[in-house]
């Protein structure tokens, strides 16, 4: 029951998202959700070999999130990405790639 408690509170204190729809796959909401949080005004997606390649343009905040390189390729597809590339997220739907520097 305390569990419970901590969670309601901890949740209950996290920043709020308005205008954010579910895409459906954890690994999508996740980097929306993020990139989102952390400011992100301008996202570039480039449709490239067989995934979306998705950086923030322009964000107020420094972090991973804003600065990184990310990935986004189906599951479903086995795709040889090169070793700079390491993945983030799987889903049942997307894997989510980060650049490494």
């Amino acid at each position: 029951m305390l569990m419970y408690f901590l969670l309601l509170i901890l949740f209950s204190c996290l920043p709020k998202i308005n205008d954010f729809e579910p895409s459906g796959s954890m690994c999508m909401d996740a980097l929306q959700i993020n990139l989102m949080r952390e400011g992100c005004a301008s996202v570039s997606s480039i449709q490239k070999n067989a995934g979306i390649e998705v950086a923030c343009n322009s964000s107020s905040a420094d972090s991973m999130w804003s600065k990184k390189i990310f990935y986004i390729t189906s599951s479903q597809i086995e795709e040889q990405l090169p070793d700079m590339w390491f993945p983030v997220c799987v889903d049942k739907d997307m894997i989510v790639h980060v650049l490494s520097e």
